[in-house]
Parts: C-alpha cells; structure tokens; sequence
C-alpha cells in the first residue's frame, strides 16, 4: 500500500486541558550500562517543559515496535526513540504513517541516523550529554521524512519499514556472528569499545565471505554479478555513521539510493571499505550507484538481509518508498541540506 505522505502540523494533536504526552521508548541493552539514567535526564528535561513524560523499556527482540504502536493508538503526541539504529528503526515503523512526533534519543553503540543528524560527534569516545541533545531538539523543526518498505521472503504481507537502509551481503553476514552481543561485554564495553564485537567476530567473517551471486532491479534498470554487499539506502551514512554514501541525498526526496560493490574476494571486500571510509567509493568501477523507488533483489542463494542494524529475514526481498511517511522532530544542528522541504518550527506547535 501507498501513502500521499503526511503533512507537517500547524500545532499537535492535543485536545483542550489534556497534557502533551511524550513516551521514552529504551533499550536498556543499547550501548553503555547506565542507559536507564541517560534517559531520565531526558524525561526531566521534557517535564520541565510542561510535558507528561511515560517511561518504557523495550522487554524482548521487536519488542519497540509493540510500544511504538501503542503509544500512537494511546495519542501520544511524541515518542522519543533511546537506542542505537535497531531500536530506532524499530520505533519508527511502529509509527510509520501516523502524525505522532518522532525524535532520537542516541544511547546505542553506533547512533548512525543520530550522526546524520550532527546529534552525535562522529567520534564520539565519551559520555553524550542527552541534555544538549533534547536542547537541540527542542529548537528544531518539524519535517516529514521517507521511509523505506522491506517485503522479505516470509516476512509480513505488509512489509517492514526502515529508516536508514535494507542491506544483503557482508553486513548480514556480519551482524549475524555478532548480534546480540552478551550483556556483560556490553556493560563492559560501552560505547568506547562497542565496535570490538564487530571487530572479534567480524573480521573473519570477512575474509571468509564468498560473495552473493544476484539479480538487482531498480525500476526498469537491471543489474546482474556477484556482490559483496547490496545497499538500498534512505540514508547518507552507513557503517556506524563512518561511511557517507552520498553528499546530497535528502531524507524527504522520494527515492532510494542504490548501492551495489562487486566483488568476491577479500582483497575486493577491503578495497570497498577502505574507499567507503575515504569517500573514494562512487569512482570506483565495480561501485554501482542507482537511484528509484522500487527494488527488487534475487540471490542465487538466500542471503541474510538487514534492516537498520537488525536481521530481519532472507531473500529474496523487495523494497519501496513510503514518501513523508514520517514526522521527524529534526534538531536544530542537522545539515540544512538534508531536506528538499521546508519544515516547521518545534516553538510554534508545541503547548
């Protein structure tokens, strides 16, 4: 199903002597041990702004996606999602469609859409001051953004939706060795050393992996080898936020960006990434880069495929845009550039 896409509220949906009601939805596994007091700094924040702020821990896997609905069945005039891109992913297509205010709280490990949005510093090594973070937002805007449909081999008739990319190929291969990760190597880890599950476990991965042999459409373009990793992005980052695919892909565009890296061999693997990281990649003639609203991928073989950091199936799978779909609480420090439309400020529609 295709929706017109939303449009960006002159005020909240608030009924008169009712309190705007915000719910934190967390993973209290996201990121480093003392999550649950980086979200109450936020609900204080909120509160002291005249909100009623309910707090909700995610309880098992998809979990957030329950919540999500909830709290848009409930009214709820803004969710604010604490995690890492999974968590994020997952609250969001609980609220695709629906005119509830989404914003990011960053407490996971790697926070890519948070850095998309310059809430987080790209190397970020120490604590995050959630109070900045909910300052940004409040003196941001309001912007309705795409989203992307998954239909995956024995998914949902309906699909999932994603925020930042559906991937098959290296990345699945790789969250599948790693995820989900214990939590005491979480509480051990934090945010500083996250990334050495990945490192640990994901390295031989690499050098292991074989390729995926697939067919690739986008719209009416088809392209056919064997890939070390097929992209289909809504996002300009990728990686944890250390690989900018694109330097002008908006959030509210209506398409896809399709990033295809052949290869098979490890050497071929470390080459892609190396130029992924250096922002060499779109010159680079086994880099195919397609730009559409419908995809479809077929592999030789099923290959794992990821939504937002989190396994979500095998091929074959197909994908969409879901244009405006979306209510972003933008913050006042993301690129300006990252939207084709106006939005409206946060100061205007809120009580």
């Amino acid at each position: 199903m295709h929706w017109q896409g939303l449009q960006i509220p002159t005020r909240l949906i608030i009924i008169p002597g009712m309190d705007q009601v915000a719910w934190i939805i967390y993973n209290p596994l996201a990121g480093p041990y003392h999550v649950e007091a980086e979200v109450e700094v936020a609900r204080r924040f909120w509160a002291a702004r005249g909100w009623t702020v309910k707090m909700c821990a995610t309880q098992a896997p998809r979990h957030a996606v329950v919540l999500a609905r909830q709290a848009v069945e409930q009214g709820c005039q803004m969710v604010l999602a604490a995690g890492g891109d999974g968590t994020i992913g997952q609250i969001a297509q609980g609220m695709a469609g629906s005119r509830t205010l989404f914003a990011v709280l960053p407490t996971g490990t790697a926070n890519a859409f948070a850095k998309l949005l310059n809430l987080v510093p790209s190397t970020l090594m120490g604590a995050l001051d959630l109070e900045r973070v909910c300052q940004q937002l409040a003196a941001g805007k309001v912007q309705a953004i795409d989203l992307g449909r998954a239909h995956i081999f024995d998914s949902p008739a309906e699909g999932h939706c994603f925020i930042s990319w559906a991937g098959a190929g290296l990345d699945g291969c790789v969250i599948g060795r790693v995820e989900p990760r214990p939590k005491w190597f979480k509480q051990m880890a934090g945010r500083r050393l996250g990334w050495l599950a990945y490192l640990i476990r994901g390295v031989p991965a690499v050098i292991r992996f074989p390729g995926v042999p697939a067919r690739v459409t986008v719209d009416d373009q088809t392209v056919t080898g064997t890939f070390v990793q097929i992209l289909i992005a809504n996002s300009r980052l990728y990686g944890g936020g250390l690989m900018e695919l694109s330097l002008d892909a908006c959030l509210d565009d209506g398409y896809l960006d399709v990033w295809l890296f052949k290869g098979k061999m490890v050497l071929e693997t470390i080459g892609h990434v190396a130029r992924l990281l250096t922002s060499r990649h779109e010159a680079n003639k086994n880099t195919i880069h397609l730009r559409g609203r419908q995809v479809l991928v077929e592999a030789e073989e099923p290959a794992a495929v990821e939504l937002d950091g989190e396994l979500a199936g095998r091929s074959p799978f197909s994908a969409s845009i879901e244009p405006r779909f979306l209510r972003l609480l933008a913050p006042q420090c993301a690129p300006a550039n990252l939207f084709c439309q106006p939005g409206i400020s946060f100061h205007t529609i809120e009580k």
